[in-house]
């Protein structure tokens, strides 16, 4: 519980949480309003891995909000949302996979207001789950993603051909009430 905040100032400039052990929401607020940093990080954005350590958080419950950036999984974060909302209301995405990042996304939301509500482009993206809007978009897969999976969730301004490539056999995409929904067969 609780709620997360950071002031706007010449020299903070840090993310509003930034994990590089074991974390677990099971509810609370995160607000990253300054227009520079990310609301939360898991890994390490910028800097090098030491050695093998993992940075693993969990999200049951979470209501973010950020302006310019949401959520960034970087390298040796290890992330599973089970539920709760990530927006981003200005900028970019409200969830970033990148680098070396591992995500699994069973349930709850992720919100871009003016831009696409994912981006992969980590070593591993399952999807099993949630309701993903942007009006861009709601998934991106970068060029260089190693393995997007798709096993569930309903998808704004995506279409059937786009989703079913992420599909694994015995899954599949189709448009219901103007959203790509993923399901099994």
């Amino acid at each position: 519980g609780g709620t997360f905040t950071r002031a706007a100032g010449v020299d903070n400039k840090w993310h509003t949480v930034e994990n590089f052990g074991t974390m677990t929401f099971n509810g609370g607020k995160v607000i990253a309003n300054d227009g520079k940093s990310f609301a939360i990080v898991n890994g390490w954005n910028y800097i090098p891995v030491p050695g093998e350590q993992k940075a693993t958080m969990t999200i049951n419950d979470i209501e973010m909000t950020a302006s310019p950036n949401g959520f960034k999984n970087c390298a040796g974060g290890t992330l599973t949302m089970n539920g709760g909302t990530l927006r981003c209301t200005t900028g970019y995405w409200g969830l970033s996979n990148d680098s070396t990042g591992v995500a699994t996304i069973n349930g709850g939301k992720i919100i871009s207001d003016e831009y696409i509500a994912i981006s992969d482009g980590g070593a591993k993206m399952e999807i099993n789950g949630g309701t993903f809007t942007g009006p861009q978009g709601s998934l991106y897969v970068q060029n260089y993603a190693h393995d997007t999976v798709v096993k569930g969730g309903s998808y704004q301004n995506e279409t059937v051909e786009f989703m079913q490539n992420y599909c694994p056999d015995g899954y599949t995409a189709t448009l219901k009430d103007g959203m790509v929904v993923v399901s099994e067969n």
